[in-house]
């Protein structure tokens, strides 16, 4: 697992909250910044799978939610689909 940091010494934007992993579907809080460039080590399996269990959103910013999980972190694929990455439901309308 990797090693406690001051966030003191960091600069730029940084969020707490749940997170979950997408493989074991443990559940942690953590910190991570922002944007969140790639997935969390999950501390129960030790793959690289966390994600913010909630979406962050400044203001009245857009947010999507998956239907089926709630989950809100998406992958957009080659040929244009988006799929939540919790649950693998295919996103035929965001929003």
């Amino acid at each position: 697992m990797g090693e406690v940091v001051d966030m003191q010494d960091k600069k730029g934007r940084w969020a707490s909250g749940e997170i979950q992993c997408s493989a074991c579907k443990a559940e942690w809080v953590g910190v991570h910044p922002i944007p969140l460039r790639c997935p969390l080590e999950c501390p129960e399996c030790g793959r690289m799978l966390g994600y913010p269990k909630w979406p962050y959103s400044e203001g009245d910013k857009a947010r999507f939610e998956c239907e089926l999980c709630r989950g809100s972190v998406w992958q957009l694929i080659e040929n244009g689909t988006i799929l939540c990455v919790s649950c693998g439901n295919q996103c035929d309308n965001p929003g």
